[in-house]
């Protein structure tokens, strides 16, 4: 009978330590940016995109071709203080249309300490209609080491395309 009560509460024990980490895990908020808010690169000046507060994105202006950039400071979640956030995704919102150009999100690090920079992961666009997510997985983050960013890229080889940039998230998913 002791046998049997000692397996039955370390078997308790284990399914909620489980569930605690899993739902602790799951309690790190994501980060995001609307395309609005990006800061644009000395190397994209404003005649060469539109941008729309009030709708959240990013678009080219009519008649230009080119690349235009874009960069969106990630800053840690409050939530996951003293811990690192524990994201595993990238997600990139944007609207493509056709082959005529892309847009795409790379998430950088940089070292506190010596200013080295080095990307983490990309995701680029893919060709179809309406407004449309990919995502790319990531991991690692470390706050008290590196500050990390996200670059934008819309290109355009056609001045008839579409090409916008809505959201880039950073977000933990169960798998």
């Amino acid at each position: 009978m002791k046998t049997k009560l000692t397996v039955v509460i370390t078997a308790v024990l284990v399914v909620v330590f489980a569930y605690a980490t899993l739902v602790g895990a799951a309690q790190t908020r994501p980060w995001s940016a609307v395309g609005s808010t990006a800061a644009p690169d000395d190397d994209a000046p404003y005649t060469r995109y539109e941008v729309y507060p009030s709708s959240g994105y990013i678009e080219f202006k009519a008649n230009i071709t080119g690349d235009n950039y874009f960069t969106c400071n990630v800053t840690t979640p409050i939530d996951s203080y003293p811990d690192e956030p524990d994201w595993n995704r990238m997600y990139l919102t944007f609207k493509d249309p056709d082959a005529n150009g892309y847009v795409q999100a790379t998430l950088y690090r940089k070292n506190l300490a010596t200013g080295v920079v080095s990307a983490r992961a990309t995701v680029t666009s893919s060709d179809g209609a309406g407004v449309r997510e990919a995502y790319v997985t990531v991991s690692g983050f470390d706050f008290d080491t590196y500050a990390y960013f996200v670059r934008i890229r819309m290109t355009r080889t056609n001045a008839s395309s579409d090409q916008e940039f809505h959201i880039v998230r950073l977000q933990f998913i169960l798998e």
